[in-house]
Formats: structure tokens, C-alpha cells, sequence
């Protein structure tokens, strides 16, 4: 609050400079101003330009997200991989025998996909190690958006086939009623065994995401067997997996996290990347970000405040019978316009920031499954 009454007295300041010089204009229209007076009121206008982009985005930035912090932050939760090993035909279903079990209906189909180790012949030299995919229904994803070619796919059955190399990724789509339900995004990485990334169908195909809260407790897999007064994550895991994730009160230091004795936490753009056990999360802290909201406002400012900047500096440059009263004023009165502007934009670009980070809403929690 101060700093927005500080900004307020440095912009009235400016505004009453300006009625001042616009008065000496009409009455002494033919009087030179100084370079130097010109350069105070430059130096002035970037003070308060500079000030303004703090002001109404960077402070207020940085006390939310204190205040977010201290009531407990919001985390959107991603699930973009689950880890194989492939010692073996790998499948996913719902089947008791399946290796990577799908939480819900049991009447869904018992298997999916089935993935099938095999030597690919691939180029010059030895024949280097891969799968091959079978479903229904397949699509290959060659390196584009693959919720994308999942869903331009559709449901057409084919029980295709298809031999999957390292760097690889297949996409094997669950349908019910001649509708897409879920998909699974088959990856081989070069380190050996499979990554696994379900996606689910909300209109198209998005990645399974939750939104929690920092300082709570989730259990990831496991939905089979609920434990009273633990929150858990029903999504797909390898048969019998699960890990334990708990929400630091930072969401934002990746180093707070605490992941099982085997996992990490490394900072990704945006959030952190943890991997726990067999499952990789990607956790999002909807929280206000001084620094990006700063950087922005920075830009919009030289965008439009910079006219205003340049013509101060063309005046004090120019010629004696160039910086007359008329004109300078005029100058002064681009500069309250633009320091104004400046404030406007940056006040709405950190909402836009908010509004961006928090479009997921989040879900209701309860004990048991989610």
C-alpha cells in the first residue's frame, strides 16, 4: 500500500509539472527550456514508468504469493510417465495378469495394448533393440503432439501392429460406446525399458492431472486398497506399485520435495519434475511469479512508454529554437499518458499471469481415492 501511495505522489508530481509547463506555454509560448530541466523531467518519467511496473505487477506478485504460501498453495499434479521394465510381454489392461493395471470399471477391457519385445532392424550396422505394439486401436505418434494424434485417430478397431524403436512413441487409445475414454503414449526410452504417459479424454485428451495442496500427504496407485485418512491418486501403475508424495509448504523448491529414498526432484520450466518410485509427476505451483510479471511489464513499458522517452531525449538534443515551452509540454503530457498506461497494463498482465496458471480448477479432496 505504501508503495502504490509513493507511485501516486511521483505520478501527481509529474501531472503537476506538466500543468505548469502547459500554463508557461500559452503565456510564454516563445521561451527555451533548459537541457537540464528536459533531463530531470527524462530522469523523472523513468523513476515512475519503472515504478509503476513494480508497483502494480511485481509487489503485488510477490506479496500474493506470500500470502498464498502461508495459507497453503495450490499444486496442479501431472502424471507424464510410469516406468516399466521390460523383461517380458508388458500389458496394460485391467486383467489380473496385466503388468500395468488401469484403475477403474473392472468390466473394461482386460487388456489394451500388449507390448512385446523384439529385434528391429534399424539402419547400418547391428540390429538395435525394440518392441512391438499391438492393440485395437493404435496410433503412431512420429514426434507430433501426441494428445493430438490420439485423438484425430478415433475408434476404429484394427488390431494393428506396430515394432517400436528407442526415442519411439505409440499411442494406444481406450475407447467404450465408439468413444475415446483414455489413452496411453508408449515410449521406449534409449536407457532401456518403457515410459508409460496416460492421457484422459475431457473433449480431447489432456494429461491426468489432480490439483492438491501444499502440506498434504497422496499416495500415487493403489487405488485397489484405500487406506483411511490418506488421500490417494488412482491412476495407472505398474502391478502392486504405489509411492508416497508429500507436498512441501514451498511448492516452488524442487528441493523441498521429498520423494522416496530412490526418486529426485529437478526444476523444470514452470515447476519441478519428481520422480517417485515408478511414477514421474510434473507439479505446477499456481502461484503468482514476481520475476515473469516483472519481465513482461518491463517489455510492455518499453513499448509504451518508450515514445514518450525518446522525444524528451530529442528535445534535449535538439536546437535551442526546437525546445520552446509548447513543445516540451506537449512531451510532458505523452509522458503522464504513458507512465499511466504503463500501470494499467502492468496491473492487468499479472492478473492474465493468475488467470493463465489457475485455469485448471481444482478438485475436492477427500480420504480415499481421487
Amino acid at each position: 500500500m505504501m508503495a502504490i501511495a509513493l507511485w501516486f505522489v511521483g505520478l501527481l508530481a509529474l501531472l503537476v509539472a506538466t500543468l505548469v509547463a502547459s500554463a508557461r506555454a500559452r503565456a510564454e509560448p516563445a521561451d527555451v527550456v533548459g537541457r537540464g530541466v528536459i533531463g530531470c523531467a527524462a530522469i523523472a518519467y523513468v523513476g515512475i514508468t519503472i515504478a509503476a511496473v513494480w508497483t502494480w505487477g511485481g509487489a503485488t506478485a510477490a506479496a500474493g504469493r506470500a500470502r498464498q504460501l502461508h495459507e497453503g498453495a495450490l499444486v496442479r499434479l501431472e502424471l507424464t510417465g510410469v516406468r516399466v521394465p521390460l523383461n517380458g510381454p508388458v500389458v496394460i489392461g485391467r486383467g489380473r495378469d496385466a503388468a500395468i493395471q488401469v484403475p477403474g470399471a473392472a468390466d473394461g477391457p482386460a487388456e489394451i495394448a500388449r507390448i512385446e519385445p523384439a529385434s528391429v532392424a534399424g539402419g547400418r550396422g547391428a540390429a538395435p533393440r525394440g518392441v512391438v505394439v499391438r492393440g485395437a486401436v493404435l496410433a503412431v505418434v512420429h514426434g507430433a503432439d501426441a494428445a493430438a494424434v490420439a485423438a484425430a485417430r478415433g475408434c476404429a478397431a484394427s488390431d494393428a501392429g506396430y515394432a517400436l524403436l528407442p526415442g519411439a512413441e505409440v499411442a494406444a487409445i481406450e475407447c467404450a460406446a465408439g468413444r475415446p475414454v483414455r489413452a496411453y503414449v508408449v515410449r521406449m526410452p534409449s536407457a532401456g525399458g518403457l515410459v508409460v504417459t496416460p492421457l484422459a479424454w475431457r473433449g480431447r485428451f489432456v494429461a491426468e492431472q489432480i490439483t492438491a495442496r501444499a502440506g498434504d500427504a497422496l499416495r500415487v496407485g493403489g487405488g485397489e486398497a484405500a487406506i483411511a485418512g490418506l488421500t490417494t491418486w488412482d491412476v495407472i501403475a505398474p502391478y502392486g506399485a504405489q509411492a508416497m508424495l508429500a507436498l512441501p509448504g514451498d511448492p516452488s523448491d524442487c528441493a523441498a520435495w521429498l520423494p522416496d529414498a530412490s526418486g529426485q526432484a529437478r526444476r523444470t520450466d514452470g515447476g519441478c519434475a519428481i520422480e517417485t518410485g515408478a511414477f514421474v509427476v510434473a507439479a505446477t505451483p499456481l502461484l503468482p511469479d514476481a520475476a515473469a510479471v516483472v519481465g513482461r511489464g518491463l517489455r510492455a513499458a518499453l513499448a509504451i512508454a518508450g515514445p514518450p522517452l525518446g522525444l524528451l531525449v530529442m528535445l534535449a538534443l535538439a536546437a535551442r529554437r526546437d525546445r520552446r515551452n509548447p513543445s516540451v509540454a506537449r512531451a510532458l503530457r505523452l509522458c503522464v499518458l504513458g507512465a499511466s498506461l504503463t500501470a494499467l497494463v502492468g496491473w492487468r498482465l499479472l492478473w492474465a499471469t493468475m488467470i493463465r496458471r489457475r485455469f485448471t480448477p481444482p478438485i475436492r479432496w477427500r480420504q480415499g481415492r481421487v
